[in-house]
């Protein structure tokens, strides 16, 4: 067994690299006193993957095994991730990992993540999809915009309190502003 040996670190490991590893990381050396160092440069790693990993990349002079096979593009990696993210940003026109989608609602495309926040705000026909009050005529982009707007209108909650005058408001941003307001009166 292989036991660490700093004060209240109870780890123990069956395999000496286990132990170097564990005393490589950030708790036992902040300093990098045990990092593995690259026999072929002078950059340091603190696991053996991102050492093996370095030296695949940056020192093997392998060839890529990743080719695009866009007609007229000679781009090769040496990870299929790095060639999809290639052919997605330079052949499809798309910046980042999502894949483009189309709005149910009025067919414009864009990125899955934008979609949501689309239909609500941009969308033509989000309206559709707002989400009314259970009192007023009132619509919201979210349940939580509608939630706050009926426990502060309808309900009469008012749980923001000023701490400077003790006035309770029903939403944060009119208390943050009744602050503000004391402060300026007092250095007048």
């Amino acid at each position: 067994m292989h036991v660490c040996h700093h004060d209240g670190c109870t780890r123990a490991y069956k395999d000496k690299r286990d132990l170097q590893d564990h005393l490589r990381s950030k708790k036992h050396d902040p300093d990098k006193l045990l990092a593995l160092k690259c026999d072929q440069c002078t950059d340091t790693f603190r696991s053996r993957v991102s050492l093996r990993q370095h030296k695949r990349r940056v020192h093997d002079k392998a060839k890529p095994k990743f080719k695009c096979d866009h007609p007229g593009c000679d781009y090769t990696a040496d990870q299929s991730n790095n060639l999809t993210r290639h052919k997605r940003a330079v052949h499809q026109g798309i910046k980042n990992k999502f894949k483009v989608v189309e709005c149910p609602l009025c067919a414009s495309t864009l990125n899955e993540t934008d979609l949501a926040r689309h239909i609500r705000h941009n969308c033509p026909f989000g309206k559709m999809v707002r989400i009314k009050c259970r009192f007023c005529e009132q619509d919201y982009a979210t349940r939580k915009a509608r939630d706050d707007h009926e426990n502060a209108i309808h309900h009469g909650f008012r749980r923001f309190v000023c701490e400077m005058c003790g006035k309770d408001y029903a939403y944060p941003e009119c208390r943050i502003r009744c602050k503000e307001r004391h402060k300026i009166v007092t250095t007048i």
